[in-house]
């Protein structure tokens, strides 16, 4: 190359191109997600003409160097035959007169190329090279990247209804081809079906055209299209739309974006000569349910029983949940005082979720008509869907949680430590296999219907839409559910613990029954459709992320995934109670997460080596599960190690130092997990793209039944502690659950740092799923726009959290004023001589809770649309970009220092018990656990939810977003 200007192009694999460009000695890096791809060759967008402009320049000065990543830059230009493809699909054979819907069409065939030397023209279609079916234009690419420039292939091809045989010599890259390869597709193909570029002087070349006209070329036609019916043709310029001069791609795109006529008349330049012709928009589904995107379905027999096999395996999970649950029944109640305690726990949880479902419902309704109009039926149904299968779960944990507590209580009591964690493990072991099993059921029969069904293609928007039903529910179940537990943990303590210095749970407090209603409502049930929601939000990210890729092995790769997950966790939950009785409950805990992590690894390397034999995609299968263990003991850390005696030794000195102690770790503690998922999504883009950071959320949460069970664990033993207390069950009991419930809130931890950390990687996937939705790729990081939505994104969740701790505390503050004026009104209540008031007091959380969530609802979902039609698409890549940022540092902050707040209480209350002089501390780090209460169980976990939330919203949403 001349005076050392080189440039040099790395390819990795999948979707993902790592460019290095060198430019008289200044080097520029950047990182291009493949959008669409329907010219062989080179598989990118570049971002804007002016990148174009140096890539024909290169082309012109020097020679193109192909490399993969750390091999040596040899000069190997990638053999090419000079046409411009797409699918043959249902619509084109049609129009076309074809029989068979199998191969690639030729949409155009570039002067003096291989292809023309060979005598192919345009609609012909290639149906094999060589020895290969050309089925599609993913199988042709990889056929053409095996041949080298001057080999001489065999195509067999279908003109005019008749096989046909030529043989053509492939070439080194020309300029014509590199500059057409280039060129993005306008985001306008839907409505005329063209593509287009910027003049560039190889183009003015090849198409004659004179130097003072400027304007967008026409590069290719889609049969059957707008532009085809029109008669534009390759070559063509378009100079003017409806009286607006074209001078470049920018000025295209806003004369299209501002045309709302379904005709426009174009101003063409053609051989010489100016023309006008007029163009009618054929009207096609631009609703989320279209895509351009080709799936290849061909292959579908040789998977279909295992796709089949997905959602049985569900079935079966459910069966077992199911199975588990009944069995609890042949476990002891204990007394009769013991089941009265625990029915008004029951009765107060199912009044409270009946109460948010409703409220639900009439937002579900709502948003489902709203979907119906502006999108369409299949994904308005989807959406509902997945609303229903994030109730389920929740409904079947609460029934689980509130059956097994009692019986924990009463097994601490009759059998010991071993006995009352088995119990308390199956049922939270319930919870968790409802979740996965309701998650594979919904995910994988909606797969089946729609690849068995007549449009494949909608897969992605269907699955969306599930995915958007789950989230929109979560928000509800854990936001309301947090907000009403926490409102009655804080009201119960400050009057109880502060005020009138009683005892945890203590029967006299009338608020005791309501923050134990709230461990249910919240921990449970709220839980469960967190976690469903990142669950399905992971299988979604990858499954999308596979349909951009045009090969069906990857959709079902992550399904299998998850249904081996499934199978791994009900292996490692059988073995519980051996496990159960031969080491401590901490150990225990572990000691099943290891297994189940274990035995999903095996299955999944004999999965992805089957179906893909794909070596790098295991590899990232087990960063993935890597990274969710690295989460979990960096969150376990924070949560019992130095960082809680820090606390403990600030507390003696007042509830001032224990808050700010309390916020340092919380800040510090975000630093480890925050860096290990970044390794990760470097990591896992390297070894497979964008597919590659949406392959290992989905490993993370694989197993997510058990991380659930352990969850669900917690707010038993916590039940448990309180019935002991309520009915009087002894000292020894007390102890029991309160080890157990000790270990549950350590573990209780890892599950928020893991959840969180699964939800950043699914956000950035699901993110990722957005921009190709709205081929956004090149859009500038400095452009004003994105700016804006940047800081806006950032801001949004600080308002979301000081909204929802907002709520907490004024709901708690009625909640004290409620406590307060019993004890007062209620002579004898101090004494144990009345009974408090306990159903008024949930009465008085209850709508209020649900009310806060309703206005936390609607911040979440009007965002993307506000920030999209005052500010427009681009800004809202910013606004995400932001959010995503911010939320995922806030809400790891927020859950851990949560807990650390929250164990360093426990630590101080084990430690006053055995006589030790921690008064001073215990009522210091009891304000402290008030404050870390919201944090961890209420506004942190929901940043999941809210960027989640925003991103599906924005994706399913995204040809209203781009319309405006």
């Amino acid at each position: 190359m001349d005076n050392g200007n080189r440039k040099q192009f790395d390819r990795c694999p999948k979707n993902y191109v790592k460019w290095t460009i060198v430019v008289a000695g200044m080097v520029f890096a950047f990182f291009v997600y493949l959008l669409y791809s329907n010219v062989m060759g080179l598989d990118l967008n570049l971002p804007g003409a002016e990148v174009i402009g140096e890539f024909t320049e290169t082309i012109e000065r020097g020679t193109i160097i192909k490399t993969a990543a750390g091999q040596q830059v040899s000069p190997s230009p990638s053999a090419f035959l000079g046409v411009a493809i797409v699918s043959v699909d249902e619509v084109i054979a049609k129009q076309l007169g074809i029989n068979d819907e199998h191969g690639v069409l030729v949409n155009s065939v570039l002067p003096d190329s291989p292809a023309e030397k060979a005598g192919l023209q345009r609609s012909d279609v290639i149906a094999v090279i060589n020895t290969t079916a050309t089925r599609n234009v993913n199988i042709f690419k990889e056929v053409m990247a095996t041949l080298e420039p001057g080999e001489t292939v065999r195509i067999t091809y279908i003109r005019d209804g008749r096989k046909n045989r030529t043989y053509a010599v492939l070439a080194e890259p020309s300029a014509i081809i590199m500059t057409a390869q280039t060129t993005e597709t306008t985001s306008d193909d839907s409505k005329w079906g063209v593509s287009l570029s910027a003049i560039t002087s190889t183009l003015r070349e090849t198409y004659n055209i004179a130097n003072n006209v400027n304007g967008v070329v026409v590069l290719s036609v889609v049969p059957g299209g707008a532009a085809d019916q029109a008669g534009l043709a390759p070559g063509n310029v378009i100079v003017g739309i409806d009286g607006t001069t074209i001078s470049d791609l920018d000025e295209f795109f806003a004369a299209v974006a501002s045309d709302k006529d379904d005709t426009a008349l174009l101003d063409i330049y053609t051989q010489g000569q100016f023309r006008y012709i007029p163009i009618a928009s054929i009207e096609t589904d631009d609703s989320i349910c279209g895509t351009d995107e080709p799936i290849s379905v061909e292959q579908l027999p040789r998977y279909e029983a295992l796709l089949r096999a997905v959602p049985l395996v569900g079935v079966a999970g459910l069966g077992f949940a199911l199975l588990g649950f009944f069995s609890l029944f042949g476990y002891s109640a204990g007394t009769s005082k013991m089941q009265a305690i625990a029915e008004k726990i029951r009765s107060g949880t199912v009044v409270f979720l009946k109460q948010e479902y409703k409220i639900t419902a009439i937002f579900l309704v709502m948003s489902f008509l709203a979907i119906c109009f502006t999108l369409c039926l299949p994904t308005a149904i989807a959406f509902l869907a997945g609303s229903i299968c994030s109730m389920l779960p929740g409904w079947i944990g609460m029934k689980a949680a509130t059956t097994s507590n009692v019986r924990t209580c009463q097994a601490a009591k009759k059998s010991g430590l071993a006995e009352a964690l088995n119990v308390a493990f199956l049922g939270g072991s319930v919870m968790g296999i409802s979740v996965a099993s309701v998650g594979i059921i919904g995910l994988g029969t909606y797969s089946l219907l729609v690849l068995n069904g007549d449009n494949p293609e909608t897969l992605p928007y269907i699955v969306a839409g599930f995915c958007l039903g789950a989230s929109f529910f979560a928000l509800f179940g854990r936001v309301g559910g947090g907000i009403f537990t926490k409102s009655a943990d804080i009201g119960a303590d400050m009057t109880g613990k502060i005020e009138y210095n009683l005892p945890e749970d203590d029967p006299r407090n009338p608020a005791v029954i309501a923050d134990n209603v709230g461990d249910n409502v919240g921990d449970v049930a709220g839980m469960g459709s967190d976690l469903f929601e990142s669950f399905t939000s992971s299988t979604v990210a990858a499954i999308i992320m596979a349909l951009r890729m045009g090969e069906l092995k990857y959709v079902i790769l992550p399904l299998v995934l998850i249904s081996i997950g499934l199978i791994s966790c009900l292996l490692a939950i059988s073995t519980g109670k051996l496990l159960s009785k031969r080491v401590g409950p901490q150990t225990f805990l572990r000691n099943v997460i290891y297994v189940a992590n274990g035995l999903f690894l095996a299955g999944a390397f004999v999965a992805v080596i089957w179906i893909t034999g794909e070596f790098s995609l295991f590899l990232t299968v087990a960063t993935g599960v890597l990274c969710g263990l690295l989460i979990g003991l960096e969150t376990e850390y924070f949560g019992s190690g130095l960082p809680i005696r820090y606390i403990v030794n600030m507390s003696k000195t007042g509830a001032a130092t224990n808050v700010i102690a309390g916020l340092a770790v919380g800040f510090i503690g975000a630093l480890l997990p925050i860096i290990t998922i970044c390794a990760t999504i470097t990591v896992t883009l390297l070894l497979g793209g964008l597919y590659g950071i949406g392959l290992s959320a989905v490993a993370m949460l694989a197993t997510m039944a058990i991380i659930m069970s352990i969850d669900a664990y917690g707010p038993i033993v916590d039940n448990a502690g309180g019935i002991a207390t309520m009915s009087r069950a002894g000292q020894k009991t007390r102890r029991i659950t309160d080890n157990l419930d000790a270990v549950g809130n350590i573990t209780a931890s890892i599950g928020r740092g893991f959840t969180i950390g699964a939800g950043v990687i699914t956000a950035v996937a699901l993110f990722a799923a957005y921009i190709g939705g709205t081929k956004l790729a090149d859009a500038e990081l400095f452009a004003p726009e994105v700016l804006v939505g940047l800081f806006i994104g950032a801001v949004l969740p600080l308002l979301f959290a000081a909204w929802t701790m907002g709520a907490v505390t004024r709901i708690a503050n009625k909640l004290v004023l409620e406590v307060r004026r019993q004890f007062k009104q209620k002579k004898g209540l101090l004494t144990g001589k009345a009974e408090p008031d306990t159903d008024r007091c949930i009465d008085v959380i209850a709508r209020d809770s649900l009310m806060a969530t309703v206005v936390a609802g609607i911040i979440a979902i009007a965002s993307p649309f506000v920030v999209a039609f005052t500010l427009g698409v681009e800004a809202l890549g910013g606004f995400l970009v932001g959010a995503m940022i911010v939320g995922s540092v806030l809400g790891m902050s927020m859950s851990i220092g949560g807990g650390a707040w929250d164990n360093a209480k426990k630590w101080i209350e084990s430690h006053r018990e055995k006589g030790d002089d921690m008064e001073a501390a215990y009522k210091a780090a009891v304000v402290g656990d008030m404050v870390g209460d919201p944090f961890k169980d209420v506004s942190g976990p929901a940043m999941n939810i809210l960027i989640k939330l925003m991103v599906t919203i924005s994706l399913v949403f995204c040809s209203v977003l781009c319309s405006v």
